[in-house]
């Protein structure tokens, strides 16, 4: 898991680069952020660490990387960026999941992160949520914007920041 989070974080520095040497300034989401899961999986302790890169300056690509702290530690989930919508400060990112602790690589789950960037310093203001789907809802949902089906669920960081950008 340390070579896996030492990827994630080359991959920050790699992208956050490219993203700074275009001309126009693509619509994007960049992040190393912690929440706590523990309302929804009823863990005491339960908490997720995402680093996350998604770009979209001709079509969305980027990677992402979620690891599960707590009682659970060891589990991690490792992907491609395939769907990247923005709408002002919120943001909805998925791909398929290449890569778990367990070796899976069949893409047959999708994650959705579902970003409100709060604006504040230090990720304050910001809600976060990962969502394990199919590979066509996950798609679909990025694509619509869902809310409805993913907003109740957002919580605040407990640490680390991620900014959403819409690009110009």
């Amino acid at each position: 898991m340390r070579k896996a989070l030492l990827l994630a974080a080359a991959m920050l520095m790699v992208f956050s680069g490219v993203a700074s040497a275009a001309r126009s300034a693509p619509a994007m989401v960049v992040g190393h952020y912690s929440y706590d899961f523990s309302a929804i999986s009823g863990i005491p302790g339960d908490t997720r660490t995402v680093t996350l890169l998604a770009e979209d300056s001709s079509s969305p690509h980027g990677l992402f990387f979620r690891a599960v702290n707590g009682p659970n530690a060891g589990a991690y989930t490792f992907g491609r960026v395939k769907c990247l919508e923005v709408d002002g400060a919120d943001a909805w990112v998925s791909g398929p999941v290449t890569r778990t602790q367990d070796g899976v690589q069949d893409g047959s789950i999708w994650v959705v992160f579902r970003i409100h960037d709060g604006k504040l310093p230090h990720g304050g203001g910001d809600r976060v949520m990962t969502f394990g789907e199919t590979p066509a809802d996950g798609l679909a949902n990025c694509l619509n914007k869902v809310h409805t089906q993913y907003d109740p669920y957002l919580v605040p960081l407990i640490g680390g920041n991620v900014t959403v950008a819409a690009g110009h």
